[in-house]
């Protein structure tokens, strides 16, 4: 579990880390995407982290008490289902953001 997350980190930063010198651009749609994607990198972050957090919780919780494991494990399964589609999102608008610039 632990190496999926450091996984997700290690790309979420990597994105973060591509982006940052396309923040002073001065095409002004370039710079909105930018700042539109650094906010879905953190956002992935925080979901992550609460994500983690969750599986611990998870890990912790009695077995008596089955209707809190299931609701526990649907948050998790919702929190990575967004998580996903945010890097998806991220791994687009990185992709529109490089290949507009060789157009021109």
């Amino acid at each position: 579990m632990t190496t999926v997350y450091a996984f997700v980190f290690t790309v979420l930063f990597g994105f973060a880390a591509v982006l940052v010198g396309k923040i002073d651009s001065k095409n002004e749609l370039e710079k909105q995407v930018t700042e539109e994607t650094f906010v879905s990198v953190l956002t992935s972050n925080i979901l992550s982290l609460i994500n983690a957090i969750a599986s611990i919780i998870l890990l912790n919780i009695n077995e008596d008490s089955e209707c809190v494991r299931n609701l526990v494990s649907a948050i998790i399964y919702c929190i990575s289902f967004i998580t996903i589609m945010l890097l998806l999102m991220i791994t687009k608008r990185t992709f529109i953001i490089y290949c507009d610039k060789k157009k021109k």
